[in-house]
Formats: C-alpha cells, structure tokens, sequence
C-alpha cells in the first residue's frame, strides 16, 4: 500500500466548503496536512458542487488546462475533470480542490480563502514524487460543532515519539501549537498526576 490522500470537510454552506487535506502513508500516519477549499454542497451538480463524500480513485495526468500535472479524482459517475489544482478563492473551483498553506480571507468578501496555493500544490507533489495514483476518502463534516479533524486525531494520540514527529510535519502554526498542547498535557498526567 502507498500513500493516499484524505480530505476532511470541517464546515461550508451553499457557496463553500473548508476542509482538511491530509496524506497518510500506509499505516495511516499523517505525513502532510493543508487547508483546503472546494464549492459548497449544491447536489453534486456540474461545475457548481463539490463531490460527494466517498472513496475515489485519484490519479496523476497532464492537465490541458492548466498545462500541467494534476491530481483527478476517477469514478466519480457523471462528473469528469475534477482535480486538485492552485485557485485561492471557492468562485475560482468548479468541482475541484484547492489547497493552500493557511486560511485567510484574502479579498475581504467574508468568506475564508486558502492562501499561497502554489506552495501547497509544490509540497504535495514533492511528497508524492513517484506516485501516480493512489485514493482519496472525502469525508463530510459531522453534524456538531469540532475543532478540525487533525485536532481530534491528535487529542486521541498517546505516543510522544509520534506526536513530535507530527509537529515537524505539520504547516498550520495553530496546529502546530495544539500538538505541543498535547504533548505537555500527556508529560503532565504522566508525572504529575495527583
């Protein structure tokens, strides 16, 4: 088995949907974690929707379009071309995924934007170097209010050794702080439990 790709919806209306973009490695081990944005849930409907939460194939091609290699979810039923690919604003996607290295509302619309797209894209590929397909699990947000699926996975963690290794792995400085948040809540019940 190889790395694959996850994407946790975190929260999104009729114009857009944030989440989560992780690649895991075999075991399950996060080695990457972005935000990302994709269109709001509209149904599944072309070129306005995102996709529907599942299982995908997701393969490495040449993109036309964008003149160059993209990540294209397969299998997807009536819906083609639907790709990860740089755009910072959900008006710019339509039914792709945008990664950036943080959220940001960068044009003072309201709504939460990823930033420096390219990097992201750069990083991910740089991860995936020889891999030219693998799946992607989309995953819709749960019903109640979370803190990010990153953030849940972390507070169920217990091994220190994994959890340092996560942080340096990590680019969102917020999830960065609440590794560490971790850690020091784990040392403390470890040796100062009263």
């Amino acid at each position: 088995m190889t790395n694959r790709f996850i994407l946790w919806r975190i929260k999104g209306d009729f114009n857009q949907t944030l989440g989560v973009f992780m690649v895991v490695d075999a075991n399950g081990w996060p080695l990457l974690c972005l935000p990302c944005l994709e269109r709001g849930d509209r149904n599944n409907k072309k070129n306005v929707s995102s996709a529907n939460a599942g299982i995908y194939p997701i393969v490495l091609e040449y993109s036309n379009k964008f003149e160059m290699l993209l990540w294209e979810l397969k299998e997807t039923g009536s819906r083609s071309e639907m790709k990860v690919h740089i755009a910072n604003f959900w008006k710019q996607l339509e039914g792709c995924i945008a990664l950036g290295m943080k959220f940001t509302d960068l044009d003072n619309d309201g709504y939460q934007d990823v930033a420096q797209s390219g990097d992201a894209l750069k990083l991910l590929n740089e991860l995936m170097e020889g891999i030219t397909e693998t799946t992607i699990t989309i995953i819709d947000p749960p019903t109640e209010v979370i803190s990010g699926p990153l953030l849940t996975y972390v507070d169920q963690l217990t091994d220190i050794e994994r959890l340092h290794d996560l942080k340096k792995t990590t680019v969102h400085p917020d999830s960065r702080e609440r590794i560490q948040l971790r850690i020091d809540r784990i040392y403390r019940d470890k040796y100062f439990a009263v």
